[in-house]
């Protein structure tokens, strides 16, 4: 995956194909955060090529629809913040554009838990989770 192919797969994501409401600063400002966060879960940077002068990916082909949910739900969230004093028509108000950040998140949020299972079982050693539930009174 390149810059270009994540903003193009964003735009058709968020139902912006001309990026007349997603430009590509605040869309390449999205990615550099999910991917950060995405780093995060593997202790080292990744990079994607055309992002901060990248010239490749790092990223894990399997993490890359991961990506694509992180850098959705960060873009629809600064939209949020800059539509929130405005009432323009025909636009999608925050409480909407929010709906969908908390969606995406979601999904990017089950992501990075896989991406960070799949590391801790690469690392060559057993992995023991423990899912602890309360009982409900």
């Amino acid at each position: 995956m390149t810059l270009p192919t994540l903003l193009n797969t964003l735009r058709i994501l968020l139902g912006d194909p001309h990026g007349l409401r997603f430009g590509d600063e605040l869309l390449a400002d999205a990615a550099r955060l999910a991917l950060g966060e995405l780093s995060n879960c593997y202790g080292n940077p990744l990079t994607l090529t055309g992002l901060d002068g990248a010239t490749q990916t790092t990223l894990d082909m399997l993490d890359e629809q991961t990506l694509i949910c992180g850098a959705a739900a960060h873009a629809l969230r600064a939209q949020a913040a800059s539509r929130a004093d405005l009432s323009v028509l025909n636009q999608a108000n925050p409480q909407a554009l929010l709906a969908s950040a908390d969606h995406y998140q979601q999904v990017f949020q089950r992501g990075l838990a896989a991406a960070a299972r799949r590391k801790r079982a690469s690392a060559g050693y057993a992995v023991w989770t423990i899912d602890v539930q309360e009982d409900e009174e």
